[in-house]
């Protein structure tokens, strides 16, 4: 069980535990389900028996399961956002859900911090904490660096690309005009290619004889039967 801090500065390194108000929390909200309720209580009461919090000067970490233990670690730098959640229970108990996003991509929240009673303080170490972190990360921008090339090199690497957008734009050009100047137009027998305008269509054999009636190729044709 957390105790609360004794003097005016508020120490995170304190709460290990979560508030026993967290186990009162769940037995409301299994009692809710009715015939659900052994198979909502139980994993929630095993959370609560196996859930320790450590903050230290770089990261928070977070670890819960009996069978199946899950550990977070997530580091001051690499938080984007903190949502304090209260809704009416939370409130009759004093406690609050503090939801820690990152831009890790997914939905939902990298970590959720329960049974917690001094929740405004923490919400503000964790964002002092992640403002110190991107502040020190981020380079200064008054002091010289020896990684920014100076400004004859930064004009020189831009002609250098400017010029290669204009050669590349000259031979698209060249290209569109041999292709507007030669036109395709498909052969009017049909054979299935393309051919320049102005040269003939070429004559194919047709891949099967044409198909006669038995009598011509046996007998030849008979004398007055297509005679008028």
């Amino acid at each position: 069980m957390q105790t609360a801090p004794t003097g005016t500065e508020f120490d995170p390194g304190t709460i290990t535990r979560p508030d026993r108000a967290l186990l009162t929390y769940y037995r409301v909200i299994s009692l809710l389900a009715n015939v659900a309720l052994p198979f909502i209580f139980l994993p929630l009461l095993f959370k609560y028996k196996t859930l320790h919090y450590r903050f230290d000067e770089e990261r928070v970490a977070m670890s819960w399961g009996v069978l199946f233990r899950k550990e977070i670690y997530l580091t001051y730098r690499r938080i984007q956002d903190i949502h304090v959640t209260r809704n009416i229970l939370h409130r009759w108990l004093g406690l609050a859900a503090i939801s820690i996003q990152t831009a890790s991509g997914t939905a939902g929240a990298e970590m959720t911090i329960e049974g917690v009673r001094q929740v405004d303080l923490l919400r503000d170490y964790l964002y002092a904490r992640m403002r110190g972190a991107k502040d020190d990360q981020a380079p200064d921008r008054h002091g010289p660096t020896a990684d920014v090339p100076a400004d004859d090199d930064v004009t020189t690497l831009l002609r250098e690309i400017r010029d290669e957008v204009r050669a590349l734009a000259g031979r698209s050009k060249t290209r569109s005009a041999r292709r507007l100047r030669w036109p395709r137009l498909g052969c009017i027998e049909g054979f299935g290619r393309s051919w320049r305008a102005g040269l003939p269509c070429p004559r194919r054999r047709p891949r099967y004889p044409p198909l006669r009636p038995a009598s011509f190729r046996r007998f030849g044709r008979p004398t007055g039967f297509f005679d008028t």
